[in-house]
């Protein structure tokens, strides 16, 4: 209809060349609302629909052709078309450019002044964000918001287990820590006590130039209530007892093993032990049948008790009543209901020659194998026993035990099972973060940052303060971090929602979720860890060291999630919405 050549006045260019509308309507509604206001700016104009084109006059004279920024092009549906003002000038008979264009007086803006679709969008999601923020947005989250997200979350694992592999924790297990000060006063006081206690070793086996280590392990034990009132670990049954429990401690593989690396000369300390049975039930050694015994082996194995005198006496003689007895024994009262036994393994340290490094790693070894002796082989069978089950048999004495590192292995086990109780915990909030996002992706990945915080933060620490020691106080820290991070992604995840309600695009949701949610979560999280953070002017040191860690990872808990739970929101709300759990994750579409 172009090329028919007809022209509007130049009264109508301006009623025909109305820019397109901003509202959702289909071209053809647009076109049609177009229509009756281009006829009412011409009165003699023929029928729109009757088939001829519409080509506005240009003001400058009938041989110059000015084309409106949008022409109306009759379909052959009998429908009008939007066409662009190139397509326009390319199908004009002249194929000149308007003048209007090369004058450049036609813009993307409207009669009103009021800029068009994209234009819009972008003043849209620039209101009420920093531009930093809306600048971050597009260029890293909302560019890559996948690289952002997985790679984000392999190089916090990356350097996590790297850490950790490189810089292993030292769990301090001793509780009597929070009752020490690192002020002059307490160390000076402290270094006095263990020169004080190094005086009184013997320096033989020093000027010997070998230098040996020692490992001791002490039971105690008990009559029960119910015992009868006359009831003595002088008596023979009771002391059968005890003798039967030891002999199933020097029975075990392990045991023999470890005692057998001690010198020989000090190997009765393991395989006997320093024992009231074996001095209460020795074994008589006669010879040529003689009825008066030549000798006695003090091991326990005899089938009749020696007198209470000999007993307490031979105790006395050995210097042995204050190892082996009870405290405020009386030797003329031939009666207790407690008792002791000490076992001691010794091995050979290194050498006085031996350089520092290969000391300490001797050090390192054996104390290693001790504790996994102690952890595979000792605690278990001495808590079957506390149960009363001593080799399958029932056992009625009460038993208590301690040695070198048996406290610290009962309190790992301990935090472990208390750490399998947080696992029941984590569940819980786990099932809580699918049902507020509505999504598994964003409850799971939402879960891992979370607690990926805390060994990130043990890394941190070891960096920043050159120490791998941490305090069993420092576990606690899974728990609380669970319930500051969950809040943290409720944030982020409720301003992420809201922002749909915007009308902006997915980056200038990014940029308002980011600024608001970020600014809200940031407040809150940045007090806590100022709070934590005061513990560092406390003059107990493990007290400090618990405040600073459970500061670092508020702080690092907050900025995982703000980097990389974000762009995960995005991706959930494009790739995912079929593992949503609402409708309303996809109505931002």
């Amino acid at each position: 209809s172009l090329a028919s050549g007809s022209h509007l006045p130049a009264s109508a260019e301006k009623a025909v060349a109305m820019p397109r509308a901003v509202s959702g309507n289909s071209d053809a509604e647009r076109t049609a609302e177009r229509m009756p206001s281009a006829a009412a700016g011409v009165g003699d104009l023929d029928d729109i629909g009757s088939g001829h084109g519409v080509v506005a006059q240009s003001p400058a004279g009938p041989s110059e052709q000015a084309h409106p920024p949008t022409a109306l092009v009759e379909s052959a549906g009998g429908n009008a078309a939007c066409m662009s003002p190139s397509k326009a000038s390319s199908s004009s008979p002249s194929g000149q450019q308007s003048s209007d264009l090369e004058a450049g007086t036609i813009s993307n803006e409207s009669a009103d002044g009021k800029p068009d679709d994209d234009e819009a969008m972008e003043y849209d999601d620039a209101s009420g964000v920093n531009p930093f923020v809306l600048m971050y947005t597009k260029q890293v989250p909302g560019r890559w918001p996948c690289a952002c997200t997985w790679c984000g979350l392999l190089l916090a694992i990356a350097v996590t287990a790297a850490g950790v592999v490189l810089m292993p924790p030292d769990v301090e297990t001793d509780f009597g820590a929070f009752m020490k000060t690192d002020v002059n006063t307490s160390i000076m006081r402290d270094a006095f006590l263990y020169s004080l206690s190094e005086r009184h070793k013997d320096d033989g086996r020093r000027l010997a130039g070998r230098l040996y280590i020692n490992f001791d392990l002490t039971l105690a034990y008990g009559l029960p209530a119910q015992a009868a009132p006359q009831t003595s670990f002088f008596d023979r049954d009771v002391l059968s007892h005890v003798f039967r429990l030891e002999s199933h401690l020097r029975s075990l593989p392990a045991w023999q093993e470890m005692c057998l690396k001690s010198p020989v000369n000090e190997q009765s300390l393991c395989q006997t032990g320093l024992s009231f049975a074996n001095y209460a039930l020795p074994s008589l050694t006669r010879t040529n049948g003689e009825i008066v015994p030549s000798s006695f082996t003090f091991d326990g194995t005899g089938s009749e008790s020696v007198p209470h005198e000999t007993t307490v006496r031979l105790l006395q003689q050995h210097d042995l009543v204050q190892f082996l007895m009870p405290n405020g024994f009386d030797s003329k009262n031939y009666s207790t209901t407690f008792v002791r036994t000490v076992f001691r393994f010794k091995r050979l340290w290194c050498c006085r020659t031996d350089s520092s490094t290969k000391i300490r790693e001797a050090s390192g070894m054996h104390r290693a194998e001790w504790s996994t002796f102690v952890q595979e082989t000792v605690i278990p069978t001495l808590q079957a026993a506390a149960r009363g089950n001593v080799d399958g048999q029932p056992w009625p004495l009460q038993l208590y035990f301690d040695g070198d590192s048996v406290a610290s292995t009962e309190v790992m086990d301990t935090l472990q099972g208390d750490l399998r109780l947080a696992c029941g915990s984590v569940l819980f909030v786990f099932a809580y973060l699918i049902f507020h996002t509505r999504s598994v992706l964003l409850g799971f990945v939402g879960l891992v940052l979370i607690t990926l915080s805390v060994p990130l933060s043990y890394v941190a620490f070891a960096v920043i303060t050159g120490s791998r020691e941490l305090h069993i106080a420092s576990f606690l820290s899974l728990f609380l971090i669970v319930g500051l991070g969950s809040d943290v992604v409720f944030v982020y995840n409720d301003f992420w929602n809201e922002s749909a309600t915007l009308g902006k695009s997915q980056t200038g949701r990014l940029a308002w979720t980011m600024q608001h949610a970020g600014k809200a979560s940031l407040a809150t999280s940045a007090t806590t860890a100022v709070s934590f953070f005061a513990n560092l002017a406390s003059v107990l040191k493990p007290l400090r060291d618990f405040g600073f860690f459970m500061g670092l990872c508020v702080m690092l808990v907050w900025i995982l999630l703000s980097s990389l739970f974000l762009p995960l929101c995005l991706l959930n709300e494009r790739f995912c919405r079929c593992a949503c759990l609402r409708d309303t994750c996809s109505a931002s579409r």
